[in-house]
């Protein structure tokens, strides 16, 4: 008996082995799987990179911090490296003290960074070198630009350039010439770094004094307006945009979902200002309460990551009284709202910068102590802030309404009833007038940016009591929320037989951005629309091209094109006199769906 109770339990420790080592090696497989996926995986990591006795005591602090990463990932360091003499200075201060920028090359991750590289330094005729913007251009041109003495007196706005990857650099270049546009008694470049777009245009936020508004004489911080200093040739030459905000300084730029350029501002708390190129037509200046700060500057960049939703990442003191409490925010929605957070120090802070690299590590150099010592830290922009939200890791292409769940995704019915039904969202008329729904997609996925993708195909069927076929017309809402409608209303006929047939359109170029919903529109041809008649949508799914579309659903042009384009400008009104009239105008930016390409008949019937 003793024999067979010890056989059972060696047995039994045997198989808790063997399970402790299935279980162990799929946690390891798991593990592996995780370190496989291409993107950075780690703890946050925090270190010193400069102290205000570093380069042999020749520095009393390193203020202002810049941080951008290459296309090479080589992550680039620079700063305002002050000596604390006055000596030369127009005026005393640190902010007016001799002093040098140089830069720091790390191209193991931010590990270890190289010797300095320097860009400018100070003199008995210009002491200062303030306020260094880097620009890493989409061929990985380098473009540095700054100030000596904040302009005044001569001092100027210069620029150099680099071309391998920041070993080496231009002679210096100036560009005051380019500024004249706005007479000005003090000058600033951001700090922090500055964008080119996706069309190549570089951008740096500048904050100025106007010519006899400051409120100390020539060397006068304010009160200042914020612009754009902008080049569209690869910083041959610049210019200045249209003034964007008042009393604003210090400022942060980046580009959206949509391409459109927001800038973010130093105030208590920040102060937000959009334009749809960063040139002109800026819309008027808020404060973002998301945002606290207590006067300082901060850092603001895009994670624009081929397999990851497309964000944005805000670093600053996130405080309405101290420098303290850095910590670094993420937004799904083009800056609208900041749903996540990753505090980075509890009790000293300063100003910052944030960067981002290809494989998703995220780098915030900042300030301790008024540049006595300048930090840097790491962190996995995936284990963050993308663990716990499906949405923002699905890259569903397809939407496919073929469950109760699909009902939540409607919305702003307009004369309809919905239900699923047959492995489709049914929309049944209850009113002879027009009939509009929303569908709001952002409980399915946010990492879906229309951008990337310029055709769509709807999936549906007919089923009404007249012989007319119904029209199908729709709007996308998608990039930053706020805005008007552009013109461009495509509408298609789609045949009235209870049969299924896919509707392919083509967007137009200019519907970018992160997708967030479409209004559709559905009503018949003769204007007319009977109550009980119904309309069966089965599927939504996006494409590359109107190619990509016919070659993965297996159209073709032999077969039977009954599509009709109707243009229309932009929707307007209540939408409730009668099936011809207006659309109801939406609160928020809807874009337009240009030509209509054609309706295919399906072989499939009800």
């Amino acid at each position: 008996m003793k024999k067979r109770i010890r056989r059972r339990a060696c047995a039994a420790v045997l198989f808790c082995t063997v399970l402790l080592g299935v279980l162990a090696a799929a946690l390891s497989v798991s593990a592996q799987a995780t370190a496989d996926d291409g993107f950075y995986h780690g703890e946050l990591d925090i270190k010193d990179v400069w102290t205000g006795n570093s380069w042999d005591g020749k520095y009393r602090s390193h203020r202002i911090p810049g941080i951008v990463v290459t296309k090479q990932d080589t992550v680039i360091i620079y700063c305002e490296a002050r000596t604390g003499n006055n000596e030369y200075s127009l005026k005393s201060g640190d902010d007016w003290c001799l002093m040098d920028i140089f830069i720091q090359r790390s191209t193991d991750g931010g590990e270890t960074f190289g010797d300095p590289i320097y860009i400018a330094q100070g003199n008995s005729t210009y002491a200062t070198m303030n306020n260094p913007v880097m620009i890493v251009g989409n061929d990985n041109t380098l473009h540095m630009l700054y100030c000596k003495n904040y302009s005044i007196r001569g001092g100027g706005i210069w620029y150099r350039r680099s071309t391998d990857d920041g070993l080496t650099w231009s002679e210096e270049r100036e560009l005051s010439e380019f500024a004249e546009s706005v007479p000005h008694d003090c000058f600033a470049f951001g700090p922090t770094h500055g964008i080119s777009t996706r069309d190549g245009v570089l951008m740096a936020p500048v904050w100025l004094v106007p010519e006899g508004e400051g409120r100390e004489g020539d060397t006068s911080h304010g009160p200042s307006k914020a612009y754009v200093f902008y080049s569209e040739d690869n910083g041959e030459t610049w210019a200045l945009s249209e003034a964007a905000s008042g009393n604003s300084n210090e400022t942060d730029i980046a580009q959206l979902s949509d391409g459109s350029i927001i800038l973010n501002s130093r105030n208590t708390p920040r102060k937000i200002t959009t334009s749809p190129n960063g040139i002109d037509g800026w819309t008027a200046s808020y404060n973002d309460e998301q945002l606290p700060d207590p006067g300082c500057c901060g850092g603001l960049v895009a994670v624009d990551i081929d397999g990851l939703p497309y964000a944005h990442l805000f670093s600053n003191c996130a405080s309405l009284t101290d420098r303290d409490h850095v910590t670094v925010k993420c937004s799904f929605d083009d800056c609208v709202t900041y749903e996540k957070s990753l505090m980075i120090s509890e009790y000293a802070g300063g100003y910052s910068d944030i960067a981002v690299d290809s494989r998703g590590c995220v780098y915030v150099l900042y300030e301790i102590a008024y540049g006595n010592r300048m930090r840097l830290a790491r962190f996995s922009f995936v284990d963050e802030f993308l663990e716990d939200d499906p949405r923002l890791t699905n890259q569903t292409t397809d939407f496919l309404f073929n469950s109760e769940q699909a009902l939540s995704t409607v919305s702003n019915l307009n004369h309809l009833e919905a239900e699923i039904y047959e492995d489709a969202l049914r929309l049944t008329s209850t009113d002879t007038r027009r009939h509009t729904l929303f569908l709001n997609l952002t409980g399915v996925t946010r990492n879906l940016n229309l951008t990337d993708y310029r055709a769509i195909a709807f999936e549906m069927r007919i089923q009404a009591q007249g012989d007319s076929n119904f029209v199908l017309g729709s709007y996308f809402q998608s990039g930053r929320i706020y805005g008007s409608y552009q013109e461009g209303f495509a509408r298609v006929s789609v045949p009235n037989d209870g049969e299924w047939h896919t509707v392919v359109m083509e967007l137009s170029p200019g519907i970018q951005g992160m997708l967030h919903g479409m209004r559709l529109e559905l009503f018949s041809d003769t204007l007319r629309c009977e109550i009980g008649d119904t309309v069966d949508l089965r599927a939504v799914r996006f494409f590359s091209s109107v190619e990509d579309a016919n070659e993965q659903l297996g159209l073709n042009d032999s077969q039977d094109v009954t599509g009709e384009t109707a243009e229309t400008t932009a929707p307007a009104g209540d939408g409730d006199k009668g099936c011809g009239s207006a659309l109801p105008a939406f609160p928020l930016v809807i874009l337009a769906v240009p030509a209509v390409v054609w309706s295919l008949k399906r072989g499939r019937k009800k």
